[in-house]
Order: structure tokens, then C-alpha cells, then sequence
């Protein structure tokens, strides 16, 4: 779920020395608490103006590169944002679109 936020354990993947993290954690600030977001084009559940992505199978020590865009209404008119962040093992990125 979009809200669910923990501790990641850590073990390495069956093809790899790489240690694989279970999960890394993207905090997604947005101005509105109804603004969509999406993580590389999925639409993730949720509302409020702060939310937490678990993102799984991030591999240690390598940059991932999760493209995040929200879109809200302000004044009327849909506004659409992205914003890029990259998760390397160390557990967490923020994507502020405020």
C-alpha cells in the first residue's frame, strides 16, 4: 500500500553478491491531499499531503531511478508535475512537489 512504511531487512538476491534491500522508502510530499501520484506510470492509492512509497528489490550500492509525477488542481486548472529520485540501498528519497 501506498502508506506503508517499516524496517527493510537486507539478503542477497540468488544471482547476485549484490545485497538486495526488501524495501526502500520514497516520502511524496504534495500541495494538495487529493493530488494523484505515480510511480514510473502506475498510479499509486492514497491521499494526504504526505505520503510514504515502499519501493521493493532496490539492489545495494547500484543507483535506481524512479520517476515520480503528481497531478492536483489549483485554482481550477489541472497541474502536473515529475520529478526523478534515485534509491541506492541506503532506504529513502524524497520527492517534495510543493
Amino acid at each position: 500500500s501506498a502508506t506503508t512504511t517499516g524496517v527493510a531487512s537486507t539478503h542477497f538476491g540468488p544471482n547476485t553478491t549484490a545485497p538486495v534491500r526488501e524495501a526502500n522508502d520514497i516520502h511524496v510530499v504534495v500541495p494538495d491531499r487529493d493530488a494523484k501520484v505515480t510511480l514510473n506510470g502506475a498510479e499509486m492509492s492514497g491521499t494526504g499531503l504526505s505520503r510514504h512509497l515502499a519501493v521493493n528489490g532496490v539492489t545495494a550500492g547500484v543507483r535506481n531511478e524512479y520517476t515520480l509525477t503528481a497531478t492536483w488542481t489549483r485554482d481550477g486548472k489541472p497541474v502536473t508535475k515529475t520529478q526523478v529520485v534515485h534509491l541506492d540501498g541506503t532506504g529513502h528519497a524524497l520527492a517534495d512537489f510543493r
